[in-house]
This record gives structure tokens, sequence and C-alpha cells, in this order.
């Protein structure tokens, strides 16, 4: 007897605590063989449903040649269905994918980390109270929320005074002209590293990092850049995306 042979081992389970049901005239009938009446038995029970299934369809193909005319139509109204369009965003991200891979798009990107050391927005104008009764949204300076008001009409009323058009953002960010953006990259690294050597002293590795990023941008030939990004603008009809160009004014 192989001592690894689970169903010859003492310490097997008997037979009903294995699904198998023991009658008295099975009584001498070897477990292996009950075992394989068992899987017959359980394979007609899977077929049942199916011959049942296969049946009722006989009788649905029975009911007419009009149901038959109408799933042939059906499936070939599915066939001449047009495939589904590609996704708008997934287009989005493709573009946008590509434009970082440029020297314009690196400039854009390295200046979206840092915006905030050489570009103000909003501007202090948006800062301005719209109306009585209007308080700025906390944490979104130049957003401002009607909280109190005569008739009451206007309460939660929300009042954007941003200029879209000077946000820093990757829409903006692509229509400006490299150097612009190579201006304020450079003013952005110069303003966070004396911020850095303030707060940290000089020599730490950031520091360095910033003036290899610097030395990065300073070499940047814009005039290239320019053209590199022109092709991708007409490549994937940039100029279509936004009814508002950039106020170039504002990155000055």
């Amino acid at each position: 007897m192989a001592p690894n042979d689970p169903f010859k081992s003492p310490c097997f389970a008997p037979a009903r605590l294995r699904g198998v049901v023991m009658s008295d005239s099975e009584d001498d009938i070897p477990v292996a063989e009950l075992l394989k009446r068992r899987n017959r038995n359980r394979a007609d029970r899977e077929r049942a449903p199916k011959r049942a299934k296969s049946e009722a369809d006989g009788d649905d193909s029975a009911a007419g040649p009009a149901r038959k005319r109408e799933s042939k139509k059906a499936r070939s109204k599915a066939a001449k269905a047009p495939a589904t369009p590609p996704r708008a965003s997934k287009a989005a991200d493709s573009a946008i994918s590509e434009f970082y891979e440029l020297k314009k798009g690196e400039l854009a990107q390295k200046l979206l980390r840092r915006w905030w050391y050489s570009i103000q927005w909003p501007t202090e104008q948006s800062r301005t109270s719209p109306g009585d009764g209007y308080v700025e949204l906390d944490g979104y300076p130049g957003v401002w929320i009607c909280s109190e008001g005569e008739e009451g009409d206007d309460i939660g009323k929300l009042v954007d005074q941003r200029d879209p058009r000077g946000c820093p953002n990757m829409a903006n960010f692509c229509r400006l002209p490299a150097d612009v953006l190579q201006k304020k990259l450079c003013e952005a690294l110069l303003a966070q590293k004396e911020a850095l050597v303030q707060r940290e002293g000089g020599g730490t590795a950031l520091e360095r990092e910033l003036d290899r990023e610097l030395a990065w941008a300073q070499k940047i030939n814009t005039d290239a850049a320019d053209k590199m990004a022109a092709r991708w603008i007409r490549k994937w009809d940039i100029g279509s995306r936004w009814e508002q160009e950039p106020d170039e004014s504002a990155f000055a």
C-alpha cells in the first residue's frame, strides 16, 4: 500500500464525507467505481439544462419565419454599426505626452513645477471684491462667493475674476514663445535657489540640482524649440482647441 495515496490511507475521510452516497447494494463495489458513477451522474445533470435550452430554442425557431428575419436583421445591423471612436481624452493625453518630449515641452514642464517663483497669478486686479456681500473663497484667491444679500437670490453665487489667459498651465505654456518660457524658468530657478539657501544654507544637493537645471535651460536654442513645437501644433490642431490665446504680457 502506497503511504502517500490518500484514497488508501487509513486517515482518509469516509466515502459519505466526500460526497459519495453509499447504499446496502453498493457494499461490495470498489470506491473507485463509485467515484466514476458519481462523476457520470454529475455530468448528466450538467448536460440536462443545456438540452432543455436547446429544445427551447428549437421551439422559438418553430414559431415562424418572422422571428428568424428579425434576428437576422438585428445581426446585420450590429455588423454594420460603426466602430466606437477613440475617446477624446486619449487623444489629448497622447498630444500632451508628445509635447513634453520636445525641448519646449521640457521648458514648460520644468516651469510648471515652480511657476510661483516667477509668475504672479492671479493678478492683484482679481483680488478686488466684485460687490457688496462677496468674500474671497478660502484657498482660491481671485474667486469670490456671495455670502449675503438683500433678497438672498445671489447667496452662494461664485464669481471667478482670474484671467485664464494668464494662467500658468500647459494650455497657455504650449502656445507661448520658447524664449518666454526660458526666461520665466531661469527666473524661477534663481528665486527657488535663493529661497533654498536662506532656509537651509548653501552646498545642498538640491542647490546643485537647481544649478544643473539652470545651466540646461540657458543652453536651449529657443528658435529651434519653437520650430519643433510648431509641427506639433499643426499635427494635433492645437490652435482650434482653445478660443482664447494666452496673454503674453501676463508672463513678461
